[in-house]
């Protein structure tokens, strides 16, 4: 019976977490560069660098030529040891 218990939690986490994620992604496609800068600045502030990161690589698809945010990337990156 534990087994079931289980395998009931884990699909209900995994519907949960697809349902997140699906509903994450399709909110910020509506939104401006300026909007996604905002929100990369606002994450930066809160040190959720994985959510900064994402909204950066947002901004660089509607324009890959955007500095700020090749240069917030570039900052991340090489605080977190890359291109060391």
């Amino acid at each position: 019976m534990l087994g079931v218990k289980n395998v009931r939690f884990t699909c209900v986490s995994l519907l949960t977490t697809l349902t997140f994620f699906v509903t994450a992604c399709g909110n910020s496609s509506n939104l401006s560069e300026a909007e996604h800068l905002e929100r990369a600045k606002a994450f930066q502030a809160d040190g959720k660098t994985q959510r900064l990161v994402i909204e950066l690589k947002n901004i660089l698809q509607k324009n890959p030529n955007h500095p700020e945010a090749h240069w917030l990337l570039g900052d991340v990156y090489s605080s977190l040891g890359f291109g060391k």
